[in-house]
């Protein structure tokens, strides 16, 4: 259930962000990056809390952990119907994420072709989809290998205040290091922006 309610929901609400925005690249490359942190913030202090409440050498209590879980997700979904009619809008003030309006026929989807570059842009995608395989691949072991490893390798015990740090913590590394250095890669977007030296990303 997870792994299908993620499937739906990643795609989606990335294709929204997009939708903010006008073509203005600039805006919508450094929206992304927002919003890359505010997916990397809930990475961060998640951790945290179900590590906190469930990491304590007893199974039983990481029920506490998906307890404050599924407080977390009603709590997103709460702020998401509140808000969605005043901010989930584009530059025209549409509502986004509205099934699409279909007054086409049929005959308007056949008979037309691929043009030269929207081919290669599918092989570009085609091609990266293939090497991100393996990036994703090793990338999940931070959640898997990696925790093990700190479970059993990592001395994790703060003898200065006679603690011992819950290995589920050691997940909010990689997010903190997002969230510090995500605004000013923001604003790099921005920069290149005004300087003219932007990457293309067609």
């Amino acid at each position: 259930m997870l792994v299908i309610g993620n499937g739906f929901f990643k795609p989606n609400i990335s294709s929204m962000v997009g939708l903010l925005y006008s073509d203005d690249a600039g805006k919508r490359d450094s929206a992304f990056t927002i919003f890359y942190m505010g997916i990397n913030l809930g990475a961060l202090i998640s951790p945290i809390i179900v590590g906190g409440l469930g990491d304590t050498g007893n199974p039983a209590n990481f029920m506490h952990g998906f307890l404050a879980a599924g407080f977390g997700m009603i709590l997103g979904l709460i702020v998401f119907i509140l808000g969605k009619n005043k901010y989930l809008v584009d530059p025209e003030c549409n509502a986004i994420g509205k099934v699409p309006n279909q007054e086409f026929g049929p005959e308007d989807c056949n008979n037309k072709s691929l043009t030269w570059v929207e081919k290669q842009r599918i092989w570009v995608i085609v091609i990266l989809a293939f090497f991100g395989i393996f990036f994703w691949a090793a990338f999940e072991q931070a959640g898997v290998s990696l925790t093990f490893l700190a479970e059993q390798h990592v001395d994790k015990v703060v003898t200065s205040l006679n603690f011992v740090i819950p290995t589920a913590w050691f997940q909010s590394v990689n997010p903190l290091a997002i969230l510090l250095f995500a605004p000013i890669f923001a604003s790099l977007w921005l920069e290149l922006k005004d300087r003219g030296k932007e990457p293309s990303i067609s």
